[in-house]
C-alpha cells in the first residue's frame, strides 16, 4: 500500500470516484468521493481494499443508470418518433407541444382538448363565406319560414 499514491482515482467511462486516504485518530481511514443525483457522497472505509472494491461497484451502478437515462426503450422510441411525425407539420417542437398541452388540461382538467377546440370554432368560426346582405337576409327569412315563425315576426324581420 506504500506505492499508492492519493487520491487513488477509479474511472469507468464519464464517471470518476476518487479514494482519499484519510487517517484519524491515528488509525488508516479512506475516503470515497463521488457525486450521485446531484449530491456528494463520502462513504468511509477502514481498508483500502473494501474502498477499492466498493469504488468499483459504485462507478459500476452509477454507469447503469447513466446508461439507462440515455437509451429509450423500443416503445418510448416509437411513441417519440410517432409525436414527431405527428407534429412536425405544425413547426412546433416537442417540447413546445407537451407544454401547450399540459398548460390546456390544466385549464380544462378531464374535458378533451378536442371537444374545447371544436367549441371554439363553432363560436369563433375562421373561414366564413363572404355574401352579400340581400342574400343573408333572404336565407335568415327562409330559415324562419321553415321554423314556423308568425307572419307578424317575418314581417318585422323583412
Amino acid at each position: 500500500m506504500k506505492n499508492k499514491t492519493f487520491p487513488y482515482v477509479v474511472r469507468r467511462w464519464s464517471v470518476t470516484i476518487k479514494i482519499y486516504r484519510t487517517p484519524s485518530h491515528g488509525c488508516e481511514s479512506f475516503t470515497l468521493s463521488y457525486y450521485q443525483d446531484g449530491v456528494r457522497e463520502r462513504p468511509a472505509f477502514t481498508d483500502f481494499d473494501l474502498a477499492k472494491a466498493e469504488a468499483e461497484a459504485v462507478a459500476n451502478r452509477l454507469i447503469r443508470t447513466d446508461a439507462d437515462i440515455l437509451t429509450l426503450t423500443t416503445a418510448n422510441r416509437a411513441a417519440y418518433l410517432r409525436a414527431r411525425q405527428l407534429i412536425d407539420p405544425f413547426g412546433v417542437s416537442l417540447e413546445a407541444a407537451a407544454a401547450q398541452f399540459a398548460d390546456a388540461r390544466t385549464i380544462l382538467g378531464d374535458i378533451p382538448l378536442s371537444h374545447a377546440a371544436e367549441f371554439y370554432i363553432k363560436r369563433h368560426p375562421v373561414k366564413l363565406e363572404l355574401k352579400p346582405v340581400k342574400t343573408v337576409v333572404a336565407e335568415l327569412l327562409a330559415a324562419k319560414e321553415a321554423d314556423g315563425c308568425s307572419e307578424h315576426y317575418l314581417e318585422c324581420l323583412r
